[in-house]
C-alpha cells in the first residue's frame, strides 16, 4: 500500500469477513427462532446439523475448485536458466530471493 492509503487496503481486506458476519448473524437468528423457540419443542440437533453442514461447505468448495484457486503450471519446469531472471534483495536483514520468467508470470518469492 502506498503512503496514506493503508486504511483503504485494510478495510478492503476485511470486507469479506464483514460480509460473512452479516450472513452469519442473520442465519443464526433464523435458526434459533425456528429450531429453539422460547415456547414449544426444541430441535437443537437439527440446528447444529445445519451449522455443521454449512461449515463443511467452504473446505469442500475449496477442494473442488483447487485448480482454479492454485493452478498447476508445468511450463515453468521446462524453462532454461536463460529464460528466468533472478533477483535477490535484503529487507530488514532478511535475504529474499525471487525469480521472474521473462514474458510470463512470476514464480513465488522464497525467504531464506
Amino acid at each position: 500500500a502506498g503512503r496514506g492509503s493503508e486504511g483503504i487496503y485494510t478495510s478492503l481486506a476485511s470486507a469479506p469477513l464483514f460480509s460473512v458476519k452479516l450472513i452469519t448473524g442473520g442465519m443464526s437468528g433464523a435458526l434459533l427462532q425456528k429450531y429453539c423457540p422460547a415456547h414449544g419443542p426444541r430441535r437443537s440437533r437439527m440446528m447444529w446439523a445445519i451449522v455443521g453442514l454449512t461449515s463443511l461447505l467452504a473446505p469442500i468448495l475449496m477442494w473442488m475448485l483447487r485448480e482454479v484457486i492454485h493452478p498447476t503450471d508445468n511450463e515453468d519446469d521446462d524453462m532454461s536458466d536463460e529464460e528466468i531472471q533472478y533477483e535477490s534483495k535484503t529487507v530488514g536483514g532478511v535475504q529474499i530471493n525471487s525469480s521472474k520468467n521473462l514474458g510470463q508470470t512470476s514464480k513465488p518469492i522464497t525467504i531464506e
